[in-house]
């Protein structure tokens, strides 16, 4: 007699009720975490992460269980990775690695994510310390008018 298969609970769950049960587990998590662990310590440059709108998405992994994502504003990632490239005392190395990363991120955003745009509303929403990175990635060519142009939502 075969056995009949039965559907995972997450696959049962609404989103909501899916954010509700990873926003619990992580704190569990968290809470047996040792009183010891060290705290995370943000440069001072890490700071802009924290602006703009987060992502905040339930996905699912191979076996169909919710995953929660937590991320920041890609476009502050990617202004970010662009300031680390002019950073003095920065090892060659890594700023090229910045600097192509940065242009990956603004072509990924401007393909993929396109309610997260790049365009000059975004830029007069900038403080102007940011505001001038991103003045930079356009003279650089890290941004293109491609990127800047608008994308239909779908």
């Amino acid at each position: 007699m075969p056995i009949e298969a039965r559907p995972n609970t997450s696959q049962l769950l609404s989103a909501y009720q899916m954010e509700a049960k990873c926003f619990f587990s992580s704190e569990m998590k968290r809470s047996r975490q040792s009183p010891e662990a060290p705290e995370a310590v943000f440069d001072i440059n890490h700071q802009w992460l924290l602006l703009g709108r987060p992502v905040n998405q339930v996905l699912f992994d191979r076996r169909l269980r919710p995953i929660c994502i937590r991320a920041p504003d890609p476009r502050y990632l990617a202004l970010l990775k662009a300031y680390m490239t002019t950073e003095p005392g920065r090892a060659l190395g890594m700023a090229q690695k910045d600097q192509l990363q940065a242009e990956i991120l603004f072509r990924a955003i401007a393909e993929k994510v396109p309610h997260y745009p790049i365009g000059a509303e975004f830029r007069d929403s900038l403080a102007p310390d940011i505001a001038a990175v991103f003045d930079t990635c356009l003279e650089d060519g890290l941004i293109t008018e491609d990127d800047m142009r608008p994308r239909p939502r779908w």
